[in-house]
């Protein structure tokens, strides 16, 4: 069996979903993982079979603070990143900067009392360093 790779940004889009999916559904983002699992298992299995699916598939990016619609959404997200980071400060960080960017990072720095500069500084999101 082949083994399947991710890229970088693919893999965390794939983990927003998941997260998304599980704050819509207690077990969902859990049962879709279980899904992608299945499917790369197959593809692995008989990877000749799926080149001829992956030409015609299509994707878009998916973010997260598109989706932080509410503070109860963004409650929601920053617990369970809170749970899954183990401690990672880095992980949090990005967490806190997809609020902020669903929230508006200029409406936010304001809120905060601290420039548009800090706030992305603090959350690495800086769109000049990305």
């Amino acid at each position: 069996m082949m083994p399947l790779r991710y890229h970088e940004a693919a893999e965390e889009e794939l983990l927003n979903e998941i997260g998304y999916l599980e704050l819509q559904a207690n077990g969902l983002g859990r049962r879709f993982f279980s899904e992608i699992r299945r499917a790369e298992s197959r593809i692995a299995q008989f990877p000749e079979s799926s080149e001829e699916v992956m030409k015609k598939t299509t994707t878009t990016r998916y973010d997260i603070a598109e989706h932080l619609r509410t503070p109860e959404d963004m409650v929601a997200y920053l617990e369970a990143c809170l749970e899954e980071a183990g401690g990672d400060a880095a992980f949090i960080a990005k967490a806190l900067g997809d609020i902020a960017r669903a929230k508006g990072m200029a409406k936010m720095a304001r809120d905060a009392g601290m420039s548009c500069e800090s706030l992305y500084n603090c959350t690495k999101n800086d769109p000049r360093t990305s």
